[in-house]
């Protein structure tokens, strides 16, 4: 609910907020190179505008966020 504000439904971040913040297409293949710890620190720590939410999630869920942005990539290809 939180990553769609900026990033979208769809991880496209064509959203107000996305814009403002310039916040990156999920989908690109520049993001979805990106190891898992790497997708994970962000999140973690926060970045750019983006607020560290670390202490809230459990590692399995953090992980199910980087599945999902991997996810992304497949449906941008569609």
């Amino acid at each position: 609910m939180k990553c769609a504000l900026c990033h979208g439904e769809d991880g496209k971040s064509d959203t107000p907020a996305g814009r403002q913040k310039g916040a990156p297409d999920l989908r690109t293949e520049e993001i979805q190179k990106l190891k898992d710890d790497e997708l994970i620190r962000p999140i973690e720590k926060g970045h750019a505008g983006m607020a560290p939410i670390q202490s809230r999630l459990s590692n399995e869920s953090k992980q199910l966020i980087v599945t999902y942005i991997r996810s992304l990539a497949l449906k941008k290809a569609k």
